[in-house]
């Protein structure tokens, strides 16, 4: 199977991915928790475990986007090592 993103670019979106993780499930821990960092800074006080569900689910979708990248990232090698 033939890479679809190239060496440099697989590498780059699979650490801004793990980043994108780290962050949201972080910011939805937060957010479900209701931080009082978060309570003071919006008025939404019924809206805590929906928008900490929309953290979860946006790093879901960036674990899948990690995945696939990180695929990317061995066919790169692979290709490379046949070329060689």
């Amino acid at each position: 199977m033939k890479p679809i993103v190239g060496p440099g670019c697989s590498t780059c979106c699979s650490v801004l991915s793990a980043i994108g993780i780290i962050f949201l499930i972080i910011v939805g821990a937060m957010f479900g928790s209701r931080a009082p960092q978060f309570a003071e800074a919006y008025d939404y006080p019924d809206n805590y475990d929906a928008i900490a569900s929309s953290c979860y689910a946006a790093a879901g979708i960036y674990a899948g986007f990690l995945a696939f990248c990180c695929c990317q990232s061995v066919l790169n090698r692979r290709a490379n090592r046949i070329r060689s």
